[in-house]
């Protein structure tokens, strides 16, 4: 009994995975995420409990989307605000299109916006 939760490189993600993170514990209130990634591609996959996240692109167009099962996954391209809370208990799996480098991290949302062609054509 149970179930068994698969993924296949080939058929299932858009990017060769180089990075696999998890995210737990998070005490209530406590938004993750805030940044934005210049080329890392992301698929988020909630392992347990609920998880909500917030999506922006440099435009400002905003969705928002709710994970609470394994089943499931969502894919965030780079270029993408995220804002991420979890439920407690919850554990958020990370798959990753790049190793950790500092450098490809946006974490100033001002300067993100600044990127936005609405923001350029001003």
């Amino acid at each position: 009994m149970g179930f068994l939760v698969t993924t296949q490189q080939k058929n299932s993600i858009p990017f060769l995975v180089r990075r696999v993170f998890w995210v737990y514990n998070v005490p209530s209130l406590v938004v993750r995420g805030q940044h934005a990634h210049k080329t890392t591609n992301m698929v988020l996959i909630c392992l347990q409990g609920t998880v909500s996240i917030e999506v922006e692109n440099v435009d400002g167009v905003k969705q928002d989307f709710h994970l609470a099962t394994p089943q499931q996954g969502l894919y965030l391209p780079a270029m993408y605000w995220s804002r991420i809370s979890l439920e407690p208990s919850s554990i958020l799996l990370s798959l990753a299109s790049s190793d950790y480098e500092e450098e490809d991290y946006i974490r100033d949302y001002n300067f993100f916006k600044s990127l936005g062609t609405g923001a350029n054509s001003k």
